[in-house]
């Protein structure tokens, strides 16, 4: 692969020395350009060319369900993990137990909250890591629910998918899970795992702008009820049929309304460009920056709070803010996120070495 002819469409890299897609992933000239004609044709024509915008949806869905492996049927958009984990939350028997763990995603939480489930709390160990063994004790207890991110967003621990899973199977327990940090740095398949419903934004890893994310529900799981944020579009046929025999029977029917077009065509633009690159591409030159990135990390004298040689690892590290190391990276155009005591740095297909260069260069001088 030519890295370096990718990396041209991406001009954020050019501009700063961007180690940040954990916040937001950048878009492409390809994507830019996607979208520049998308208005434009609606500028001139109005909606005359619907038809050309659903195929685009439909392209989008197509890409996406072959991105985390699943079925068509199982899939549909949301607008972000939040609203996706709120839909998920009016799925469930609100007398079930719901296990979260301490210092994950706030929205991961905080529609259990809101609704009164009763909460159970596992605490990360102090390496920022997550105990299956511990999750596990947990959902012995009695049927719950786990909700969980795949990857935590503050540390970039990844849990095993296929221990977790198996751990809920074996428990009788229903599996929640944002993989937003995960979808599109790490390979993924769902017919592989138990896992009951799944979700993601799609505006950091894969690239796809800000506006819309994926939502799976197994077709092999039994919810308690459907879900009531419902309009035209979640029927089956559209008309005066307002009963629940017109109801869609699959994941599309959290789609209530008209389609997000603009959100729709950019997530097609940019997961067709990945598509395009080879999504064993992209893991394996993630794979090889993230491992990059940790050992500039110690070249520089910055201490990590957390970090595995395992495989299938996010590409998201955290250091501690030490010695105004952040203020030296802002003041060198070298974007990272900081939160509380430590600074998140994240690298994705379009980095390179030399942002790296000058991220040691930065620390050190």
């Amino acid at each position: 692969m030519n890295w370096e002819d990718i990396r041209s469409q991406y001009p954020a890299t050019e501009k700063h020395t961007y180690l940040n897609s954990a916040s937001s992933g950048l878009i492409s000239l390809k994507t830019k350009q996607v979208l520049d004609d998308h208005f434009q044709d609606f500028l001139l024509n109005g909606g005359m060319n619907r038809p050309q915008w659903v195929k685009d949806g439909k392209s989008a869905k197509e890409l996406a369900s072959e991105l985390i492996g699943c079925e068509l049927n199982e899939l549909g958009f949301i607008t972000d993990v939040s609203s996706g984990m709120n839909l998920a939350a009016e799925r469930l028997d609100p007398d079930l137990e719901v296990v979260l763990v301490k210092g994950d995603f706030p929205s991961v939480g905080l529609p259990w909250i809101a609704r009164g489930f009763k909460l159970n709390w596992i605490e990360m160990e102090e390496d920022g890591s997550i105990s299956i063994d511990k999750i596990n004790d947990q959902l012995k207890k009695s049927r719950q629910i786990l909700s969980i991110s795949w990857v935590q967003y503050s540390n970039g621990f990844t849990i095993d998918l296929q221990q977790l899973s198996s751990v809920c199977s074996e428990n009788n327990a229903i599996l929640v899970v944002d993989g937003t940090q995960g979808v599109g740095n790490i390979p993924i398949s769902l017919k592989d795992l138990s896992i009951d419903i799944f979700m993601a934004s799609s505006f950091k890893w894969q690239t796809g702008g800000y506006g819309i994310g994926l939502y799976y529900e197994n077709s092999k799981s039994e919810f308690t009820s459907t879900t009531k944020s419902i309009g035209w579009n979640s029927l089956k046929e559209f008309g005066p049929r307002l009963k629940a025999e017109n109801y869609k029977d699959t994941t599309e029917i959290i789609e209530a309304g008209h389609p997000k077009y603009v959100s729709l065509v950019t997530l097609n633009a940019a997961l067709t460009q990945l598509n395009d690159i080879g999504w064993n591409n992209i893991y394996n030159k993630v794979s090889q920056m993230r491992c990059q990135l940790y050992q500039t990390i110690i070249n520089s004298g910055l201490a990590p709070k957390y970090f595995s040689d395992a495989d299938n690892q996010a590409p998201i590290i955290s250091v501690l803010n030490e010695n105004d190391a952040f203020k030296k990276l802002k003041e060198n155009g070298i974007i990272v996120t900081r939160r509380e005591d430590y600074i998140r740095l994240s690298v994705h297909f379009y980095n390179n070495e030399s942002d790296l260069s000058k991220l040691e260069a930065a620390i050190t001088s």
